[in-house]
């Protein structure tokens, strides 16, 4: 399951200040999650920053903004929306953790809240790229499609470099039918991270939806560089024409996991001429039980709005 803002983003607010005593070194790179990352483990070493005498009140609020990030990482929204409020009242000026409530707000369906608390992070940190993406996510589920754009041009004019601006702008001029602006989005993705089959997905069916003649071949060659057999690459080993439809759904073992499938085979089907298989698979992938946070659920919504249902 990933969200619009994937999981690059789930480090949007994670910070580290210098730490008041040294011998706190240790627990401020758990808290920050800068070593691997084990969500437990995070939670635990930014407890005890947290219960330390030791650190100032910017550091606690940056711990309490960092817990946060492990709580939602760990599907515990209640508890990290907590620990953000705590994280703000200590630092009524911390830009990020305004961002990442904005998030939980989101995760939640609290979209109008969401966006307020993006646009108070970019309020206190006009330079703050991530918290453009945040609102543009936050734009697109509400279906203000021209406000997201906005905000990804923006957070990719404030970093040039920010993948996963390109990947939302990208699936943003895919559902308005910019397929070729898309294909250049999705192609900057790919070769800043050549192991996102993600981004080779939707790659290639904007290379395919734009006429474009080679795509086959790319999605080849890309495919190449993708970690196997792990998903998502059963979805990518869908389209390379070496698993049907029906093993490719099989292959996915979670919730958040089947509503990928069942979109991206109704993709398939598209390609292939079977409207009714397609409108089939992306009605189930439109319903519950995936999640309405999860992106296949809008992509699933915007490809039978195109389809006349």
């Amino acid at each position: 399951m990933r969200f619009w803002l994937f999981w690059a983003a789930i480090f949007a607010g994670v910070m580290l200040l210098t730490p008041a005593d040294a011998q706190l070194a240790p627990q401020w790179q758990s808290c920050t999650g800068k070593s691997d990352v084990d969500w437990d483990q995070q939670i635990r070493s930014c407890s005890t920053l947290i219960q330390s005498r030791r650190e100032t009140t910017l550091n606690r609020a940056a711990a309490y903004s960092n817990r946060g990030v492990a709580y939602r990482a760990k599907g515990d929204l209640d508890r990290a929306m907590a620990d953000y409020n705590e994280a703000i009242r200590l630092d009524p000026k911390y830009a990020f953790a305004f961002n990442n409530r904005g998030i939980a707000y989101r995760a939640k369906g609290d979209l109008d809240r969401a966006i307020a608390d993006s646009s108070e992070a970019i309020r206190l940190d006009p330079k703050y790229a991530i918290a453009f993406n945040t609102r543009g996510v936050a734009y697109g589920d509400k279906g203000d499609l021209d406000r997201a754009m906005a905000d990804y041009n923006e957070a990719i004019r404030l970093d040039p470099k920010y993948a996963q601006a390109f990947n939302n702008r990208g699936r943003v001029n895919f559902y308005m039918a910019n397929y070729g602006t898309a294909a250049t989005d999705f192609a900057r993705v790919v070769q800043d991270s050549r192991t996102d089959a993600y981004a080779v997905l939707w790659l290639y069916l904007a290379r395919v939806r734009s006429g474009n003649q080679t795509a086959a071949t790319e999605l080849e060659t890309n495919a190449t560089k993708l970690k196997q057999p792990d998903w998502p690459y059963p979805m990518v080993s869908l389209f390379l024409g070496q698993r049907t439809a029906e093993a490719t759904v099989a292959a996915a073992t979670k919730a958040g996991d089947r509503c990928e499938a069942q979109f991206y085979a109704g993709a398939w089907f598209l390609m292939r001429g079977d409207r009714a298989a397609a409108l089939e698979r992306l009605k189930t992938a439109a319903a519950e039980p995936c999640a309405k946070t999860d992106p296949e659920f809008d992509w699933a919504k915007a490809e039978l709005k195109r389809l006349g249902q």
